[in-house]
């Protein structure tokens, strides 16, 4: 089969096109003999005869004119019994007639063509008649829109709940029926099915006074109106009414007779609905012009018997190209009639996505990504360990109700962090339905692709010969049969609300648990009994090659969730685990096991406002007694003005924590030796021959940002000095200064600080400490290919300034002893989210960088708005981070050393 690629806008005939040389097709239909003889309807001048080929038969055609009007038509293969097919003639004639293009008549309907199919690759045949359509009416223009198409136009146009009746149905011509409404409702034009013939221009059909046209289905029915040949004018109330009509339909998954969900019976009960004609008093519509209540329309002949649309017995549309069966086979496209029939007409699992994380650092932005950008018309919804608490604690009244158990009381009383995020998933789903899938899964397929009228999806992990799956304890979770242990995954899974299967999984885990086994206690050993149960009749064995079904519940096979794996048969890329070419893998699941660290991240601990003003971007450092913080203190706030005054902040908020990271006190102190107006900001700890030092940035009144240091007692030591600075103009003519967050350390007695992080990556050394003199130490491009995202910038160039800094630095170095490596955090701004992430950078011993962990350590899916870090300190096995919250809170957090050298990989 010949496959022709689609442009969504098709490039039309315009008037200035227009040739001596006409296009036309010839219906001949079938005939019973080898030689058929037809009366054509019209003289052609000078014509060429092109009969079309029937399908993948190897039919082959004469065609001799006859006295100017007929055409004979013999069949000239070895084959007799003349042809069963109809058979449709092109045909190329001279209009010797037309010496000057003549204007275009007056008329109402917009001369736009639409006609749609899913994707931009068309089968010949259906190329060939799309095409039809375009030749033979030159003066129209013609727009071809893919499935993809149909549904950024209905979300331009529509409410929402239009999209999401599109999405909701399942049937490829069911979603057509709506999107034509909604074009020509907003357009106006002619919408025809792809798979008709265009046999007469419309210049011959539409009039100047017609507003809306289209076909009576005779002879099925004379109260149907067919939907697959529509011309209308922009508005028309008919379409706004068969849209709502469809609208609702879909929201309430109407079942019933398969025209009357989206098609032709509808469309005639809505003409009828809005012209004001009850049910009991529908009559047939008549052919021809049609006077009801206060519309006028036009309906032409749809002749099912001949498949021709007609107007005064001249055949204007082919309904049907003679290809279009076998090509649809091909595709291997099901007929909406057996959808209808297998009752899969909609998509009844709700289009939310779950997954949780004991906190942001658990995210892999990659991951979650691949469920976003594949999955755009889903809602993806993050939880922490605080929101599962929180959903349980809400939700439980209605969990009591429905279930009959207490779920908070059973989740209150597990102590494994796994079994509680277990139980919350099933609950999760069972109250609300969509799809859950754990934070270190890859979504590889799209779900729309898989996701279709079923209400329960499960998936195995393993299905395994008994001997193998005792070698690591498989046999104790899974299900034995004949030899085989099968294991359903809970890693993802997918249902509607409400349904059976999860409301009993909850029930037997609540009632009957099992200690000190977290496995069988809430995670695949019980969902796998509760699947067996299920699917009790179906033979399990049958997995090792095929789905399981039992009406609208399906158990997928080893690849669709299961793959990346060395058992049961599952694919697995060795050298590339992200590897997922086979078409069968829908989910993979990358086996992170973030619940398994020893040492798991602390809650992070977000201070309260301080009662001295506004305070936020905490530093911190370890003393004998606990830790010492320092904030900035920004008591006038009054620089909102931008670059037109300074709110006067001179001081800072000294904080004293115990060794719980609790407040002590807060004491306001002021920066003394500066007798200038500034506004002082954000801090950092740094030691210097075993002192301790802050650097600080500061606005100057001259609006220069530059970054000096103080002692421990807070008194200004004076402006670091280097060889240049950045100068910004701010859409100012002057140039100000503009220079923050450099990250300080001391290495073999020496003091330096990292200017830049990327594109350069530079190093001041500094020469006298009296003087606060630096000179650069290191100045090279970035070099290593891990970089961090294009879209993700600190600053960019600005017009007028040399600014080249791509990313800010958040934390000072530090030295990890027990791997020889220094690490530090670098931003970036996601200014229209409000959000930053947090990169690592790893340094060798001597400065030069060694490796950059592309995954943010701290990323934007935190559940704060302008999350930023100031610092980051080792104790014991955690590393403790510090710094603000909204421009408005300090925040302190303690992070799993092992699971954050797990993710930059020292």
């Amino acid at each position: 089969m010949l496959y022709n690629k689609y442009i969504m806008k098709l490039e039309h005939y315009s008037r200035s096109c227009e040739t001596s040389t006409n296009k036309a097709i010839i219906n001949a239909g079938v005939s019973n003999d080898n030689v058929k003889i037809i009366d054509l309807n019209q003289v052609y001048n000078l014509p060429r005869f092109f009969p079309r080929k029937i399908g993948d038969w190897p039919d082959t055609f004469e065609v001799t004119l006859i006295n100017n009007n007929q055409l004979k038509i013999r069949r000239s293969d070895v084959l007799v019994g003349g042809w069963g097919s109809t058979l449709l003639i092109d045909v190329e004639y001279k209009d010797n007639n037309i010496k000057d293009i003549q204007p275009l008549t007056e008329q109402k309907i917009p001369r736009v063509i639409y006609q749609t199919f899913e994707t931009y690759d068309v089968p010949d045949g259906l190329y060939k008649a799309m095409q039809s359509f375009k030749d033979i009416n030159y003066d129209y223009e013609h727009y071809y829109f893919s499935n993809e198409d149909r549904i950024k136009f209905i979300e331009e146009h529509f409410s929402s709940d239009v999209l999401y009746a599109y999405l909701t149905l399942i049937p490829g011509a069911f979603k057509a029926d709506l999107w034509r409404c909604c074009i020509l409702y907003i357009k106006g034009g002619i919408y025809v099915d792809s798979d008709m013939i265009c046999l007469k221009p419309f210049r011959e059909l539409i009039t100047k006074d017609d507003i809306f046209i289209a076909a009576r289905d005779d002879p099925m029915s004379k109260i149907f109106i067919c939907n697959g040949f529509i011309a209308s004018i922009p508005r028309h109330p008919f379409m706004k009414e068969q849209i709502d009509s469809i609208v609702n339909n879909v929201k309430i998954k109407k079942r019933g007779y398969y025209l009357d969900l989206t098609g032709p019976a509808l469309l005639g009960k809505t003409i009828h609905n809005v012209c004001g004609v009850l049910d009991k008093n529908r009559t047939d519509f008549e052919l021809g012009i049609n006077k009801l209540g206060d519309y006028t329309f036009r309906l032409l002949f749809h002749d099912w018997t001949t498949k021709t649309i007609r107007m005064n017995n001249i055949s204007i549309i082919y309904t049907e190209y003679p290809e279009k069966n076998n090509e649809m086979r091909v595709l291997k496209l099901p007929t909406y009639y057996d959808l209808w029939k297998n009752d899969i007409l909609y998509q009844i699992i709700p289009r939310n996505i779950y997954y949780t994380a004991k906190d942001c650092m658990d995210i892999n932005d990659y991951m979650v990504q691949s469920f976003t950008k594949k999955n755009p018309y889903w809602k993806i919804n993050y939880n922490d360990d605080d929101n599962l608490l929180s959903c349980i604690r809400t939700n439980n009244q209605l969990l009591i109700s429905e279930l009959g158990v207490d779920v908070l009381a059973y989740y209150l009383s597990l102590t494994n962090g796994g079994e509680k995020t277990d139980l919350w998933r099933y609950c999760i789903i069972y109250l609300f339905g969509g799809v859950y899938a754990d934070s270190d899964t890859y979504c590889n397929v799209p779900l729309d692709n898989w996701i279709k009228h079923h209400d329960l999806i499960l998936g195995i992990e393993a299905n395994l010969d008994l001997e193998y799956a005792r070698q690591f304890g498989m046999d104790k979770i899974g299900y034995t049969l004949n030899n085989k242990v099968i294991s359903v995954c809970n890693w993802s899974f997918a249902a509607m609300p409400k349904h059976i299967f999860f409301k009993n999984l909850i029930i037997d885990i609540c009632l009957n648990p099992i200690a000190n086994n977290v496995l069988n206690n809430t995670g695949p050993g019980r969902i796998t009994k509760h699947a067996v149960s299920y699917f009790s009749g179906s033979d399990l064995l049958l997995l090792e090659k095929q789905d399981i079904e039992k009406d609208k519940s399906i158990l997928f096979n080893i690849n669709k969730f299961g793959s990346n794996q060395c058992h049961s048969g599952a694919y697995k890329n060795f050298s590339d685990p992200f590897d997922c070419s086979n078409e069968d893998i829908y989910i993979v699941h990358m086996f992170t096991g973030s619940w398994r660290f020893q040492y798991p991240n602390k809650k992070m601990t977000e201070y309260e406002m301080s009662k001295l003003g506004l305070s936020h971007n905490l530093t911190i450092m370890k003393t004998t007694n606990g830790y010492s913080g320092i904030s900035r203190l920004d008591k006038d706030t009054s620089r909102t003005n931008f670059m037109k005054c300074i709110g006067d902040c001179r001081s800072l908020l000294e904080i004293t924590f115990d060794n719980n990271l609790d407040i002590i006190s807060e004491v306001e102190r002021p920066i003394t030796n500066y007798n200038n107006i500034a506004k002082f900001e954000d801090f950092r700890y740094f030691s210097f021959n075993n002192k301790s030092y802050l650097s600080v940035s500061y606005i100057d009144i001259n609006f220069n940002t530059k970054v000096a240091i103080l002692d421990e007692n807070y008194k200004f030591l004076g402006d670091v000095i280097i060889d240049i600075y950045n100068k910004v103009s701010f859409g100012t003519p002057d140039r100000h200064i503009w220079e923050k967050n450099w990250l300080f350390l001391e290495k073999d007695g020496q003091l330096y600080f990292i200017y830049s992080t990327m594109p350069r990556y530079i190093v001041y050394k500094c020469n006298d400490f009296s003087t606060l003199q630096f000179s650069k130490y290191i100045d090279n491009e970035w070099t290593i290919p891990k970089n961090v995202p294009k879209n993700e910038v600190y600053f960019t160039t600005y017009i007028g300034s040399d600014i080249k800094i791509s990313t800010g630095g958040s934390t000072n170095p530090i030295y990890i002893k027990e791997k020889d490596v220094y690490i530090y955090l670098i931003h970036t701004k996601l200014n229209y989210e409000w959000r930053y992430n947090h990169y690592m950078v790893i340094l060798d011993k001597n400065l030069i960088p060694i490796d950059f962990c592309q995954t943010a350590i701290v990323n934007k899916y935190i559940n704060k708005n302008l999350c930023f870090i100031m610092t980051m300190i080792e104790i014991d096995n955690y590393l403790v981070l510090s710094g603000g919250v909204s421009d408005k809170h300090n925040f302190t957090w303690k992070l799993s050393k092992e699971k954050i050298f797990k993710m930059i990989g020292i």
